[in-house]
């Protein structure tokens, strides 16, 4: 059992990416204070789309800019998040290594969206971690479902738990929890994974799909040294997933936009 602890342990260090190119010297004060999202290009771009298109995002400093952003969404797979997070915060986990039965349960969970895996962890969990995690990271507009995809957030409540993230995981799960949201599978990867800003790390994960509501959600987690930005695009009725898709990358690049690095 030791031995593979310890392979499974040096196979994901071996995930970690690699420090960007001047992380160490960070972000200044007055870079932080001085570097606002643009609120105003993104709303602009998010009327424009023939979709209803919802945002927030927490600044370095913790301030909050938002387009409708207690406008009330099904999750859909965002919610992997949730639980993901309210798993390695129970009691029995948060002290302990994972099994490799909880790895395998949890990584193809968050990496690549399985959802027979989030049903399991969901029918462990039940409803009071999910709700107690919730409110821990302030979600004050989460409202929970039977059926998992179908619980309700608003843009506000995925920025705010992505900046809070890492304050919210064990200490001894932080690393992995962040290094899956850092490693989604290549086909996942769309929005704002093709306009993450050069020398920042970027944690996130998306949901689509179910009928009758059309969506395509990305909610993430930048970090740069110790800075660190929380946002949420969450659209709704797209025409097609490719226009949802494009609709979250336009999205995500005007808010991102001259980001300090």
């Amino acid at each position: 059992m030791r031995i593979r602890i310890a392979i499974a342990l040096a196979a994901s260090l071996a995930m970690l990416p690699a420090v960007p190119a001047g992380a160490e010297a960070g972000i200044s004060p007055e870079e932080a204070r001085q570097w606002h999202p643009d609120i105003a290009a993104a709303e602009r771009y998010a009327k424009s789309r023939s979709t209803d298109v919802s945002f927030a995002i927490y600044d370095m400093r913790n301030r909050l800019g938002a387009f409708e952003g207690s406008h009330s969404y099904i999750m859909a797979s965002t919610f992997k998040v949730m639980l993901l997070a309210a798993y390695l915060r129970q009691g029995s986990v948060e002290d302990r290594e994972l099994t490799e039965g909880e790895r395998d349960l949890l990584g193809p969970m968050i990496r690549a969206s399985d959802n027979s895996n989030a049903t399991q962890v969901r029918d462990m969990l039940g409803r009071g971690p999910i709700e107690s995690l919730a409110s821990a990271a302030g979600m004050g507009g989460f409202v929970w479902n039977d059926i998992w995809g179908y619980c309700r957030a608003e843009p506000k409540d995925g920025a705010r738990l992505m900046r809070r993230l890492p304050g919210l995981l064990p200490n001894r799960h932080r690393a992995y929890a962040l290094r899956l949201l850092e490693n989604i599978i290549a086909r996942q990867r769309w929005g704002v994974a093709h306009v993450k800003p050069a020398g920042w790390e970027l944690a996130f994960k998306g949901g689509w799909g179910l009928r009758g509501y059309r969506v395509e959600h990305q909610m993430a987690l930048l970090t740069h040294a110790r800075r660190s930005i929380g946002v949420s695009v969450l659209t709704q009725d797209n025409p097609s997933r490719a226009y949802g898709r494009k609709t979250l990358e336009g999205v995500y690049r005007r808010l991102l936009k001259d980001l300090p690095r």
